[in-house]
């Protein structure tokens, strides 16, 4: 059974991006695909030549860094639809989306999209609520990552996997899916020493347990204030 945080609200849940809407309808103006772990769905600095909704798996938008480093941006998880502002607008998009586990998409050519528009205002409601919560996810990041320290955002990512994949077991919440301290430290453009001696801080004191790669947060409240009690007022 998926556990659900009432304590993060979607605004907040940054780095994981779906559309929490009916799906049927943009499945149907696009075509079924099935891809590898490590495709590929677009180049970066090109204007793409389909948008995607994810069906099932995981893709992750990611940039390689003028120092070489890749800097990891958000998951698009089952129901997020990515690449339809750059493929509407012809603009390039300067990242790249990758798929990090196998998975099901709908692949949308730009006109069928335009035909869509015409004779199903839903649809265009499915996009301008994919694009504006884009918008506001990163205006959210801008207005309250830079000033918070490194525990709060790894506190809140923890708090954001666990919404989406939290799975509930007798010593609490375990996320499902195993969070490598490497992904932790691009997600959030850390150091990596820096979340290594975080996480067993958080460990230490109880915050989380870690076992064969998972992560489990025994009390979700008792993380969550924790989390308030390290960042600025201002952002909540």
């Amino acid at each position: 059974m998926e556990y659900q945080t009432e304590q993060m609200n979607e605004q907040e849940q940054y780095h994981i991006m779906t559309l929490n809407r009916e799906m049927d309808r943009l499945e149907k103006i696009g075509t079924r695909m099935e891809v590898p772990k490590g495709y590929e769905f677009n180049k970066p600095k090109t204007v793409p030549d389909f948008c995607y909704l994810v069906k099932e798996g995981r893709v992750m938008s990611y940039e390689i860094l003028y120092s070489g480093d890749l800097r990891r941006y958000n998951y698009m998880v089952p129901g997020s639809l990515f690449l339809e502002d750059c493929l509407l607008l012809d603009k390039p998009c300067p990242i790249t989306f990758q798929a990090i586990t196998p998975v099901v998409a709908y692949q949308i050519d730009k006109c069928d999209l335009k035909r869509a528009f015409k004779h199903d205002i839903d649809v265009v409601m499915d996009v301008c609520v994919s694009m504006s919560d884009k918008f506001l996810g990163a205006m959210g990041q801008l207005r309250s990552e830079p000033v918070q320290p490194a525990e709060w955002k790894i506190c809140r990512l923890l708090l954001t996997f666990a919404g989406y994949s939290g799975v509930k077991k007798n010593n609490g919440i375990t996320i499902s899916e195993k969070v490598r301290q490497r992904d932790i430290a691009e997600l959030l453009g850390l150091n990596r020493i820096t979340v290594t001696r975080k996480l067993k801080e958080l460990e230490e004191n109880g915050y989380i347990i870690k076992e064969n790669g998972y992560i489990t947060i025994p009390d979700v409240k008792r993380l969550t204030v924790h989390m308030r009690s390290l960042g600025s007022p201002d952002t909540f």
